[in-house]
């Protein structure tokens, strides 16, 4: 008796996996259709996507590139015209000691 209602309960859990496949099974087939033309439709969006990235990101890392190689010409520029400009203002002889003896004997205790 059992194994009777055992095989009635498989039988009718059976009976509705088949049923659930008959109702969802073109819903199923129709759900693969769109979404093959919806990744027909995606792949070639992210493509371009993907090479607009790609150069964007070049010709800013070109852009900051430039820009360093200008900032840092002219901060050597600018750097060498300070030297000059300083090594044009003191440009007077360096006056000469007239004593020998050395600071720290110079210097009261």
């Amino acid at each position: 008796m059992r194994i009777l209602r055992k095989t009635i309960v498989l039988a009718l859990a059976a009976l509705g996996a088949y049923k659930a496949w008959e109702f969802l099974g073109p819903k199923v087939a129709q759900a693969r259709g769109s979404a093959a033309t919806v990744r027909d439709r995606v792949e070639p969006a992210l493509e371009d996507a993907k090479d607009r990235l790609g150069s964007v990101s070049r010709g800013a890392v070109d852009s900051v590139v430039d820009v360093t190689k200008d900032v840092t010409k002219d901060t050597a520029d600018a750097v060498t015209g300070a030297l000059n400009d300083t090594n044009d203002t003191f440009d007077t002889p360096t006056p000469t000691r007239t004593s020998t003896a050395s600071a720290t004997e110079r210097a009261p205790r």
